[in-house]
């Protein structure tokens, strides 16, 4: 998702503050009349336009001793469904976070499939 600079959120809310609307200034700057919205109505709640901080610096929901029993629960039971392992090493995510913790320990390459054949 692309983050616009705050001048160019300054620039949406003077425009509104002109009188001009919410979706000829989504079309103008070629933004989305969603993005514009929201926009005006955190500005509106709170008086504050700046973008909001990214969560790019989020807390694993995987430990490093997690990632531990994962990898010795493979080596145990290398033909274990991801489903059986997270069971074998007692964790408590859903199987997608165990198939991208796979792909990140480089212990194979998986498609995940939900539902029955």
């Amino acid at each position: 998702m692309k983050v616009y600079s705050n001048e160019f959120r300054e620039r949406v809310i003077n425009a509104v503050k002109r009188g001009e609307a919410p979706l000829s200034i989504a079309k103008r700057l070629e933004v989305s009349f969603s993005w514009v919205y929201r926009l005006l109505r955190r500005y509106r709640a709170t008086g504050n336009y700046e973008a909001q901080p990214s969560n790019a610096g989020a807390k694993p929901k995987l430990s490093e001793s997690d990632l531990e029993l994962l990898s010795q629960a493979v080596n145990e039971n290398p033909d274990a469904t991801l489903e059986e392992l997270k069971y074998l090493a007692g964790l408590s995510v859903s199987v997608s976070t165990i198939c991208r913790a796979l792909k990140k320990l480089k212990l194979g390459s998986f498609s995940y499939v939900v539902g029955k054949f």
